[in-house]
C-alpha cells in the first residue's frame, strides 16, 4: 500500500442543535476486502438526510451515502478495482471514504458518465427498485405520488417501461395530475479558500469535492 496516502480529509458534520460544520478527520486506509476513494462528488438526498437530522440527537451526525470518486488504495483479498479506479459508492460527504468492496456498497462507474451523474447511483438504484417492485408493464398509466428526487427519478424510469407517466399530489378534492416535471439542474458546492475555514459555498443538491 502506497505510504503517500492523505493523512487527514474533510468530511460533513451535523452538531445536535443542527449546525453544519466542515472538519478535518484522519483518514483511515482500507481493511481487508474494502478500498480508499478520493471523493469527487457526493449527492445530497435532501428527505434522508434533512429528517435524520430532524431527529433528536445526542451525538454528531455525518451525512452522505451516494459518493462518487476515485479509488487511491485497496486491501487485502479485493481483486476486482485497482487504483485510479472511478466507482460509486455508499459513502458521505467527505474528501475521502472508505468502502467496502461488496457488490451491494461499490460499483464502477460506466465510461462517458460524469462523476456528478454517477453520483445519482444510488438514489437512481431505490428508485429502480421500486419501479421494478410495481411491475409497470407497457401502456399502464403510472402515478408518481411525491415529486421529491427520488420520485422524479421514478418518473423517468415508468416512462422508459412503456408506462404513460403522471405525477400528482393529495389536495382537498383527491390527486391532481401533473405532467410530468423536468427534473431540476444540479449546482455544487465547492471547497473555497475564500468561504474560510470551515465553510462551504450553499447549493441544493450535490457536493463537489474538487479545489
Amino acid at each position: 500500500m502506497s505510504s503517500s496516502l492523505p493523512r487527514t480529509g474533510q468530511r460533513v458534520v451535523v452538531t445536535p442543535d443542527d449546525r453544519i460544520e466542515l472538519r478535518d478527520f484522519p483518514v483511515s486506509p482500507p481493511g481487508p476486502g474494502q478500498v480508499l476513494i478520493e471523493t469527487a462528488c457526493t449527492l445530497i438526498s435532501a428527505g434522508t438526510e434533512l429528517g435524520t437530522q430532524e431527529q433528536r440527537r445526542d451525538s454528531d451526525y455525518t451525512p452522505g451515502y451516494s459518493n462518487a470518486g476515485r479509488v487511491l488504495a485497496v486491501g487485502d483479498g479485493v481483486r476486482d478495482y485497482r487504483p485510479g479506479d472511478r466507482v460509486m459508492s455508499l459513502g458521505g460527504h467527505a474528501t475521502h471514504v472508505v468502502s467496502s468492496a461488496a457488490p451491494h456498497a461499490l460499483r464502477p462507474i460506466p465510461d462517458g458518465v460524469t462523476d456528478e451523474g454517477a453520483a445519482f447511483g444510488v438514489l437512481g438504484s431505490v428508485a429502480m427498485h421500486g419501479v421494478r417492485k410495481a411491475r409497470v408493464e407497457l401502456g399502464e398509466y403510472a402515478l408518481i405520488t411525491g415529486m421529491g428526487l427520488v420520485g422524479q427519478l421514478a418518473l423517468r424510469l415508468v416512462g422508459h417501461a412503456g408506462a404513460a407517466p403522471g405525477s400528482g399530489r393529495p389536495g382537498r378534492a383527491g390527486f391532481r395530475r401533473i405532467s410530468p416535471p423536468a427534473i431540476p439542474a444540479t449546482r455544487s458546492y465547492r471547497r473555497s479558500s475564500t468561504t474560510g475555514p470551515g465553510r462551504a459555498r450553499a447549493s441544493p443538491s450535490s457536493i463537489s469535492w474538487t479545489d
